[in-house]
Formats: structure tokens, C-alpha cells, sequence
């Protein structure tokens, strides 16, 4: 959950490393969305983009370019921003997103001794299970 003291920490975190956490406002004085962006080298990285609108993203993709001329930001092929940025460049690639909840019980389960979702993934050349819906 996004919690105050979670923003504090992430402020925190990201003023330490020369990133900005910066958020938009819409009319209503409700915040619609924000971004935390790091500086690597002559490109703004869009580390982390919340929003409730399209025109959330456009204002705070916005403002990471002003702060660099190039801003990268990795979406899901389901969140399509062409109309959003026609010109921009697009890339894909394969990847995944692994938590492992529970080491023990996966470690059982699979007869093999883990503590990360790294060493899970080593244990084999293949994916184990991905039960993927689109």
C-alpha cells in the first residue's frame, strides 16, 4: 500500500541517488498520477508511472523531458501509447515479473533448496509454470 511514510522513504531514495519523484495535479486538486525518474547519463529514466488518465502520462512524461531530451519508460504491449506518443520509438523484448512468496514451501515442492526467485530460475533451462491471460 502507498502510504505516507512509504512516499517519505521513496522521496528519500530517490533525492539520494539524484532522481525526482514528481507528481500531477488535475483541476480538482486530486493527484492523477506520478513518476520517479532517475538521470542516467543524458537519459531520464521513468522508473516507476502511476496514473488515472492518459493525461497524466502525457503531463508527467512531460516533465521527465525537460529534464533530459530522451526519456525512457518499459510499459506492458498491453498498454498501448502510440496515440499517446506517435513518434516515439518502441522496443520489444520478453520478460517477466517473479515474486517468490514462499521459499520453503517451494523449496518442497520442487526438491531443491532456494532463497531468491533467482536461484528458482536456475534450476532449470526451461520456465517452470507461467499461467499467462491476456
Amino acid at each position: 500500500a502507498r502510504t505516507l511514510r512509504y512516499f517519505e522513504n521513496l522521496q528519500r531514495e530517490v533525492n539520494a541517488v539524484g532522481g525526482r519523484l514528481v507528481g500531477y495535479y488535475g483541476e480538482d486538486n486530486q493527484l492523477h498520477g506520478y513518476a520517479v525518474i532517475s538521470m542516467r547519463g543524458r537519459d531520464g529514466w521513468i522508473d516507476e508511472l502511476v496514473y488515472t488518465d492518459s493525461l497524466a502520462i502525457w503531463k508527467l512524461v512531460n516533465t521527465a523531458l525537460t529534464m533530459r531530451q530522451r526519456v525512457i519508460l518499459d510499459v506492458s504491449s498491453a498498454e498501448n501509447m502510440s496515440r499517446l506518443f506517435p513518434s516515439a520509438q518502441r522496443m520489444s523484448y520478453d520478460s517477466a515479473v517473479v515474486r517468490l512468496n514462499q521459499p520453503e514451501l517451494f523449496s518442497r515442492l520442487f526438491r531443491a533448496q532456494v532463497s531468491s526467485a533467482k536461484e528458482a530460475f536456475e534450476l532449470s533451462s526451461r520456465p517452470l509454470n507461467f499461467n499467462e491471460r491476456y
